[in-house]
């Protein structure tokens, strides 16, 4: 069963990859591109924005899910001495 971290490597992935593929697009391409989704139709650089935002979200999700793993997983340092509360 995949992981909460595998399924947003895996987001991220997808993202990353459609990006590339915006990218990759001439200028004559870019000029006819035109998005719908939800009834609403985008422009390249609202839909490019859009992907890009996506993007950084899922970057900032892993790190910060990457983060609360290793807090978890410690290594833990005890402050103080032995026997005190």
């Amino acid at each position: 069963m995949a992981t909460p971290l595998d399924n947003l490597q895996d987001q991220y992935a997808n993202a990353v990859t459609r990006l590339a593929e915006l990218d990759s697009l001439t200028t004559d391409q870019i000029i006819v591109f035109t998005y719908s989704e939800g009834g609403r139709t985008f422009g390249f650089n609202e839909y490019r924005a859009s992907l890009q935002a996506t993007v950084n979200n899922y970057a900032a999700q892993i790190e910060g899910l990457l983060k609360a793993q290793q807090m978890i997983g410690g290594p833990f340092t005890v402050i103080g001495h032995a026997g005190c509360w």
